[in-house]
């Protein structure tokens, strides 16, 4: 009877251990959470804090610039720090980037679909049929250049913007082969020209784009190989008697 007491006693106590153990268990899980509650909203408010630090305020932005960046014709009529008009610094700035307007015809021209190109060529023709040389100078890219394709009016007649040239690559040019040669260094930045065959000529060539007149333009964009390749065809010119 005693054995069966005390073995009553034992259980009786493991349960109320088991059950206080469970409620320290159940507090320390929710001191736990609310400790993680806390830590989260602290992260938040971290997060938010710095999101608003790293914000930038369109308005901190300076009203002069606002004002050159919105109303860029207003700012034409201010001049220069040498005294010169801001206008034609921008006349500069457009003619620095005119081989990069070619560029981009070039990345026009590829995306055409062959009707449109073939409209675009058919466009021209007028100024084919008013060029006074026009097959005189395509009968020399088909006969000494071998160009036969649809590159004749895609392309210069020569790279003079990539590489220098000498006297020797021009010995079988006629004149008006050299006068295109000379004056394409200039078309290529959009120069428009007064000649009349010279335009006709040029406005026929899908990469000729006419942007600025004789007055406009400034050859101090021409690059050395420009530079030096137009004296050469100079001297190619007087050599020949031309000039």
């Amino acid at each position: 009877m005693k054995k069966v007491l005390i073995m009553g006693l034992c259980i009786c106590a493991f349960l109320v251990g088991c059950s206080k153990t469970n409620e320290l268990k159940e507090k320390d899980i929710s001191v736990a959470k609310e400790i993680n509650q806390q830590a989260e909203s602290k992260s938040d408010s971290s997060i938010t804090n710095e999101d608003s630090s790293g914000i930038i305020n369109d308005k901190d932005e300076s009203p002069d610039e606002e004002t050159k960046m919105n109303h860029p014709e207003e700012n034409n009529n201010e001049k220069g720090e040498d005294g010169t008009d801001s206008k034609e610094d921008e006349t500069k700035e457009i003619i620095s980037v005119g081989n990069s307007v070619n560029e981009e015809y070039y990345k026009e021209m590829d995306n055409m679909t062959e009707d449109e190109f073939i409209t675009k060529v058919q466009e021209r023709n007028i100024y084919q049929e008013n060029c006074s040389f026009y097959n005189e100078i395509i009968s020399y890219r088909e006969r000494v250049l071998l160009t036969t394709d649809i590159s004749v009016v895609i392309h210069p007649l020569f790279e003079t913007d990539k590489q220098y040239y000498n006297k020797e690559d021009f010995k079988d040019c006629s004149k008006n082969v050299l006068l295109v040669a000379r004056n394409e260094i200039y078309a290529r930045y959009g120069r428009i020209f007064e000649n009349e065959d010279l335009n006709n000529y040029f406005r026929a060539q899908l990469w000729y784009e006419p942007r600025f007149t004789a007055e406009e333009f400034d050859t101090s964009i021409l690059n050395d190989y420009e530079i030096k390749n137009i004296q050469t065809i100079h001297e190619a010119e007087k050599d020949m008697g031309y000039r």
